[in-house]
């Protein structure tokens, strides 16, 4: 029975000074976490310049209600990303050789915004490490993931949870 308690004893006391060494290296961690948003840092500031669609662009654009020339036009011309940051605020610049857009938006707070089509809808745009998921609850409810590396970023279009497409950029690092 001595020997019982004994081992007891030594778990306890092994449990506690494991337990103190852990509390000591992970509570600068708990006290100061990794800021989601410094995930994204490496990509702020970089040009992507389209490249290629892989999926069906043209039934997606139909589907959010978008005319024949703009479709066309969208699908041929040369456009470019870029994301900058600025207080907390992030940009999202939408640039084309007629025109641009700016889509200012904090990370998880819900606006309003105008489509490069000129559809109103409420939009919220979330992150996950490198990834920003736009999300657009119009007439249609339209997902829009982009997935940044230094590289590349993947541009995916979901509408409905039915119509998918694929738009691929290339960092202006590359060219």
């Amino acid at each position: 029975m001595q020997w019982y308690f004994g081992a007891i004893i030594v778990t306890a006391t092994a449990y506690l000074v494991y337990k103190q060494i852990i509390e000591e290296k992970l509570e600068p961690i708990i006290r100061n976490p990794l800021n989601k948003t410094d995930l994204l840092e490496p990509f702020l500031d970089k040009v992507y310049i389209f490249v290629k669609e892989d999926g069906n662009f043209m039934d997606v654009m139909e589907e959010i209600g978008t005319t024949t020339l703009s479709m066309t036009q969208g699908n041929c011309i040369e456009s470019k990303l870029h994301l900058t940051k600025d207080n907390g605020v992030y940009c999202l610049h939408r640039i084309f050789p007629y025109s641009s857009q700016k889509l200012s938006f904090r990370i998880g707070e819900q606006f309003e915004e105008t489509t490069l089509h000129e559809h109103k809808v409420k939009s919220v745009i979330t992150q996950r490490r490198n990834n920003l998921t736009h999300t657009q609850f119009g007439d249609v409810t339209v997902v829009i993931v982009r997935s940044f590396t230094s590289e590349s970023l993947l541009v995916e279009y979901v509408v409905d949870k039915t119509h998918r497409t694929v738009l691929r950029y290339e960092s202006n690092d590359i060219f």
